[in-house]
């Protein structure tokens, strides 16, 4: 059995652009080229005036280049404030995670580990239930990366 077979469908978080190619790059390079079916998510945008917006276009063509060369179609930018996160209630910063779950049904979760990044509370949260829609007492897989090697996929 193929990791993408054993996979299914994946949605990958990053908080930012590049955190899912330092994280689990390799992974997901493995799971496009066995076919499998990826969404990266990516949760923060840069915006204006701490992220000039040529800069901001910049990392997200340079994040659309990467995921075309790992073979990876489908990117979805959730647009949250980067550096910014505090200024919105939990409610805000929750929905566009819930909406894309409700919307891909994905079979498996490739998040940051603890204490990654400063989000991952927030997801955490937000996947804390996460479970298939046709359940068998069994839990859909959530795979931990580290940016920093420690890579649990």
């Amino acid at each position: 059995m193929t990791l993408a077979e054993r996979f299914g469908r994946v949605l990958v978080i990053a908080p930012h652009p590049d955190d899912e190619i330092l994280g689990c790059g390799g992974t997901l390079a493995r799971l496009a080229d066995e076919g499998g079916d990826v969404t990266i998510a990516v949760a923060t945008t840069g915006r204006s005036p701490a992220f000039p917006a040529q800069q901001v276009q910049q990392v997200h063509a340079e994040m659309r280049r990467a995921h075309a060369i790992l073979g990876v179609t489908d990117t979805r930018l959730l647009d949250l404030p980067a550096a910014e996160m505090d200024t919105l209630s939990a409610r805000d910063c929750n929905a566009p995670f819930a909406d894309l779950v409700e919307t891909l049904k994905p079979d498996t979760l490739l998040l940051p580990v603890v204490g990654d990044f400063h989000l991952i509370s927030v997801v955490t949260l937000q996947f804390s239930s996460f479970n298939p829609p046709t359940s068998q007492n069994s839990q859909r897989p959530i795979h931990p990366w580290n940016a920093q090697g420690n890579r649990d996929c």
